[in-house]
């Protein structure tokens, strides 16, 4: 067991260093920082009208980018993780070494979590320290609160989606093709997205509750207008997003087994 922790440790590492080494997640980090100091720039302007809680106003516009980054692009950015081992022939040598087929998917997982964290650790403090010094009288309850529900949920779920999902393709290309498909083509159903009493709501890659909550908070806050999503619209999509995580996690362990058996 000391060994397998021992290589789930040197694979997340490994991992987190390829990601910071590609260039996709250094782009999406420079993004998501530039869109939000410029945001919270525009806010600090007073181009908005602002009557109640600055706090949510900015936390709305803040949740805006960050949101569809990590529920839309994430994942297919993070697709090729499993996909180009096969492509650049380091699945072969691993296949070589004692190591479990979960600690595999575990350190690709984990490095990928530990590598977005970290940049989405300094976008959030950047912010936190822009907004200060530009608007003051941050609410940091709230604001730490919008980054854990929105990041890190989003993250997790997302995130760990598009690196178990391509686990069965071929090549880079296939695994964005699929990851395209699966998170980009579900915004056709725009209608059902805000239906809260439609199965699709919740269910659906995209997790439109998590992903408008604090948008439709900013209106909430400032206008009086409604949220169209509660708290438990955002408790209910996160957790059946886990349990479809849970479920593609075990298919790609199982897919793993069943390959080896093959070979």
């Amino acid at each position: 067991m000391n060994t397998a922790l021992a290589q789930l440790g040197k694979m997340t590492y490994y991992e987190f260093r390829m990601h910071w080494r590609g260039r996709a997640l250094l782009v999406i980090v420079l993004a998501l920082a530039v869109m939000n100091l410029f945001s919270i720039w525009i806010f600090s302007s007073n181009m908005l009208p602002i009557e109640l809680d600055a706090t949510y106003a900015a936390v709305g516009l803040i949740s805006a980018p960050l949101t569809l980054t990590l529920a839309i692009l994430l994942p297919v950015i993070v697709s090729d993780t499993i996909p180009k081992d096969k492509q650049f022939g380091v699945r072969e040598l691993l296949d070589t070494l004692p190591m479990p087929r979960w600690v595999y998917l575990g350190g690709k997982v984990l490095g990928m979590w530990a590598g977005v964290l970290f940049g989405l650790l300094i976008v959030m403090i950047v912010n936190a320290i822009f907004y200060q010094f530009t608007i003051g009288m941050l609410n940091l309850r709230v604001y730490v609160e919008m980054w854990l529900v929105c990041g890190l949920a989003l993250l997790v779920i997302n995130g760990s989606l598009g690196v178990l999902l391509p686990v069965g393709q071929p090549n880079r290309r296939r695994a964005v093709i699929l990851m395209i498909a699966l998170f980009v083509l579900p915004l056709g159903f725009a209608g059902q997205l805000f239906d809260t009493a439609s199965v699709l709501a919740y269910i659906n890659p995209i997790r439109p509750a998590v992903v408008l909550y604090y948008i439709g908070s900013m209106g909430e806050n400032v206008s009086g207008g409604a949220n169209i999503f509660t708290s438990r619209d955002v408790v209910l999509t996160i957790g059946i997003g886990v349990i479809q995580l849970g479920l593609i996690a075990a298919a790609a362990w199982g897919w793993m087994r069943w390959k080896d058996n093959q070979d």
